[in-house]
């Protein structure tokens, strides 16, 4: 509360909402966590208040900026059996935000309230960002992060499938996925599928940087090989690009039946 007079406190005006009035927009809101959704609704039960949520008034529709998580929540628990709202009707405490589609984007992204965006998340959102004509490096500065965590971030937003998801089953680290995707494109699932083997085999559940540095090729003899190794899943020049011509010349040459550079190596 303020003080009337007090040097540097102002008052920072909330208001009540009825959880159940709040709509949600396409494309600004990231996908719900049941899990964390099922946290809020045990705060409620216990009688706690929640933080306040953002929203923003358009042609008096009242939309949510930030707070998904606890407006899902709130409504799925007033529709409890046996709940009683107070009265006058439960509300949550609401503030409106300011701003156009790309200073709600960013806050989707820095918003410390609830449950933190997936890399793969924050991903479509700096895709999003960069369609409306921002470059890396002020999407980096907006959100806090380096410039290469941004750049490794999109290179995923363009990602194949079969990436996002090992991504996503934390087989492998944004970073080192994007790392990959950069080397090998549209093949980087299958190199990543290698390499999570690899480190199966190794008794470990996620490929590391070191654990893919110590299963990468360090030269274009042992590149060679490990195409053949690898039944057409690896591609020499991937790793020896300088090498790419040799390779495929190699490649397009027979020697005694085999068609493989790695024959031609021996």
């Amino acid at each position: 509360m303020k003080e009337r007079g007090t040097p540097g406190v102002s008052t920072v005006k909330s208001w009540g909402v009825d959880p159940r009035l709040v709509q949600f927009e396409p494309g600004f809101n990231r996908p719900i966590n049941r899990e964390h959704v099922e946290s809020i609704k045990t705060s409620l039960r216990a009688g706690h208040e929640l933080d306040d949520i953002k929203v923003r008034i358009e042609e008096g529709a009242i939309i949510a900026v930030d707070g998904h998580h606890r407006v899902t929540a709130a409504v799925e628990w007033l529709a409890e059996p046996g709940v009683r709202e107070p009265d006058g009707g439960f509300q949550l405490g609401a503030k409106q935000f300011r701003g156009g589609d790309a200073e709600r984007v960013i806050h989707l992204i820095t918003s410390s309230q609830g449950l933190g965006l997936t890399p793969l998340e924050r991903s479509a959102q700096y895709r999003k960002l960069v369609g409306w004509g921002w470059t890396p490096a002020a999407i980096a500065e907006a959100v806090g992060r380096s410039v290469q965590n941004v750049s490794d971030a999109l290179v995923l937003a363009d990602a194949n499938s079969d990436v996002k998801l090992a991504v996503t089953e934390k087989q492998i680290s944004a970073s080192n996925a994007a790392k990959i995707v950069r080397q090998s494109g549209g093949r980087a699932g299958a190199v990543i599928a290698e390499h999570v083997e690899a480190a199966r085999l190794q008794g470990k559940a996620k490929a590391t940087a070191k654990q893919i540095a110590g299963n990468t090729p360090k030269d274009l003899v042992s590149a060679i090989r490990r195409e053949m190794d690898s039944g057409g899943t690896f591609r020499a020049e991937e790793l020896c690009p300088s090498f790419a011509d040799l390779i495929t010349y190699l490649r397009s040459t027979p020697s005694r039946g085999d068609t493989s550079p790695a024959q031609q190596t021996k």
